[in-house]
Parts: structure tokens; C-alpha cells; sequence
């Protein structure tokens, strides 16, 4: 992994230096939080790029959303509206999502890594810093959705998912198929930086175990969702 000057990696450097830190030395950057870390400027910045790439997703991806439409009993429904009035629509609220998601998840982020490592695993840190590592982790996140629409405008695929089911070839039937096609590559690699930050905040664990832990609930939840939405 690529190291970063000390003088780069530390809490008070600017923006794009702890961007570029969460990247590629997550836990040299996230041992350098103190009791107030900065996280709002990292949030926005993770928001605004959701937001960008939900508004360049090809329109095809929202399209595909309409095909065979039901509603919550299961019942087809007649689609009015025209193919431009559907994907503006579906850019519109992929953007407020993504506006309104994003804190949403640091929050809940931060609350969880405290839980885990703070209390549980009787480790140190303050929620705010939590809230910081997964303010910073969330630009992984958001990169990966920049990432993906290139990948589908390169390979003609507009409605590719970067998920671990698409990477070994699984289709989405069966259990395992059903829940690799839900495991987000970029999302694995977040919880990575979430585990350096758990690891360097508080101090009771390692990046790898923490990481592992991370995974292994996600690996979970993807489970559940594979067994309730059908296999």
C-alpha cells in the first residue's frame, strides 16, 4: 500500500490530503484523530459526489427498473409515463437519496463502530470520532458509484452492479447467488477502512479483525435479505 507523508496523513490537513489518506493509508490518517476530528467537510464531499453519479447514471439503468413493475401485493402495474419522464424522475430521487442517505449512514456508521469497538469491545474513542472514520469512509463509497458508471459506459452495460455475484459469474437465483449478488465490492472495501479506523481509534483490536467482524455482519445482513426477498 502506498504510504503518505506524516505530514499529509494527520486530521488537520486539508480536505483533499485526508481524501487521498482514506485511500491509501487509512489507519496512519485516522490514528491522527483527537477528540475533534473533522467529518462535515468529508460528508459533504461524499454526498456530493453520490449525488453526481446518481444523477450520471445512463438511463437505461432506471428504465430497467420499470421492467415488469408490481406493486406491494405483487400485482402488475401499467406504466404512463413516458421512457424521459421515468428516468428524470428516477435521477431526481437517486440524487435526494443520496443527499439525504448519506448522513444518514455516517451517523449510523459512527453509532455502530462505537457500539462494537468502543463498548463492547471496551476500546477508546468518542462517537465523534467514529462519525469522522465513517464520514472519511463514505468517500469510498461514493467513488465506487463514480467508478461503476464508467465501467458500464466502457462496457456498454448500463445496468452492471460492482457486486461479488457479477465478479464470480453467479446469477441472482439460489441462496448463495442471492446473497453475493448483494455484497457491493466497494462496500467491502469501506468496511476496510472502517476497520483501520476502529483499529486505530480504538485501540482494543486490529485492522484485520475488525475488518473481518465488519464483513462477516454485511456478509449477514446479505444473508437475510437473500432468505426474506426470496433465494
Amino acid at each position: 500500500m502506498a504510504s503518505v507523508p506524516p505530514e499529509e496523513a494527520t486530521a488537520s490537513a486539508p480536505l483533499l490530503a485526508r481524501v487521498r489518506a482514506t485511500f491509501v493509508a487509512p489507519r496512519r490518517l485516522f490514528s491522527t484523530f483527537s477528540d475533534r476530528p473533522p467529518w462535515v467537510d468529508a460528508l459533504g464531499l461524499a454526498t456530493f459526489v453520490a449525488a453526481v453519479a446518481a444523477a450520471a447514471e445512463p438511463a437505461e439503468y432506471y428504465l430497467g427498473q420499470m421492467e415488469n413493475p408490481v406493486d406491494r401485493r405483487g400485482v402488475p402495474v401499467e406504466i404512463t409515463s413516458s421512457p424521459q419522464q421515468i428516468v428524470l424522475w428516477g435521477r431526481v430521487m437517486a440524487m435526494l437519496s443520496a443527499i439525504a442517505g448519506h448522513p444518514m449512514l455516517a451517523l449510523a456508521g459512527g453509532g455502530v463502530l462505537l457500539l462494537l469497538f468502543g463498548v463492547l469491545a471496551r476500546g477508546g474513542g468518542s462517537f465523534r470520532q467514529y462519525l469522522a472514520v465513517a464520514s472519511h469512509a463514505l468517500l469510498i463509497l461514493s467513488a465506487g458509484m463514480l467508478v461503476t458508471n464508467v465501467v458500464r459506459l466502457a462496457l456498454d452495460a448500463p445496468t452492471l452492479l460492482p457486486n461479488v455475484g457479477v465478479l464470480l459469474g453467479l446469477p441472482a437465483s439460489g441462496l448463495a447467488g442471492a446473497t453475493l449478488q448483494g455484497v457491493n465490492l466497494f462496500t467491502l472495501w469501506m468496511f476496510g477502512v472502517m476497520g483501520a479506523g476502529a483499529a486505530a481509534i480504538g485501540g482494543r483490536v486490529t485492522t484485520l479483525s475488525a475488518t473481518a467482524l465488519l464483513w462477516a455482519a454485511y456478509l449477514l445482513l446479505n444473508v437475510i435479505r437473500a432468505l426474506v426477498f426470496g433465494a
